[in-house]
């Protein structure tokens, strides 16, 4: 309509359907465009490309990790042996936690513990009572979080870092 101002170029024309196709198959390249346009600048990267220009400068994306700490188990009179990979769960809601040191433990001792779970969730309170999967010989089943010196109990729970958060670091 343009060079010939005149011309019919209404739905089911010739000039519409050719104009139609060519918008169909422009499409993907505008949107390309767009992507390669946002993976230019880091403000506006994410997934793929962020992760590539991250890692080139050599700062990795921080997986998701369960929280740690220590919990106190009440033992026999010789005290138990708890090993690493003995495994804890709250009672309500079933998160899992891994001793993290085998050793020779009396009561009251600190056992290391740490998240097999992940995110915020596995933050639990100072007092929380948690139960040994399959209790060793001489140790109750039952053990309680320990309280920090800060009051907290079990920390540091956390999601797959978000890309903000990871551009901020890159």
């Amino acid at each position: 309509s343009l060079i010939v101002p005149e011309a019919d170029v209404g739905p089911g024309t010739q000039p519409y359907v050719d104009a139609s196709l060519h918008a169909d198959s422009a499409q993907v390249l505008f949107a390309d465009a767009i992507t390669i346009g946002n993976g230019t600048n880091i403000d506006t990267m994410t997934g793929t490309w962020l992760k590539q220009t991250g890692e080139s400068e050599g700062v990795y994306k921080l997986p998701a990790a369960g929280a740690s700490g220590y919990i106190v188990i009440v033992a026999s009179v010789g005290g138990t042996t708890i090993f690493q990979g003995d495994e804890v769960r709250t009672q309500g809601t079933g998160l899992r936690f891994l001793v993290t040191q085998t050793a020779l433990y009396q009561t009251g001792a600190l056992v290391p513990v740490n998240g097999l779970d992940t995110g915020e969730v596995t933050d639990l309170d100072a007092g929380t009572q948690v139960k040994f999967s399959a209790p060793r010989p001489g140790c109750n089943e039952l053990a309680t979080v320990f309280e920090q010196s800060n009051g907290d109990g079990l920390t540091g729970g956390r999601g797959v870092e978000s890309d903000d958060d990871y551009r901020i670091r890159i």
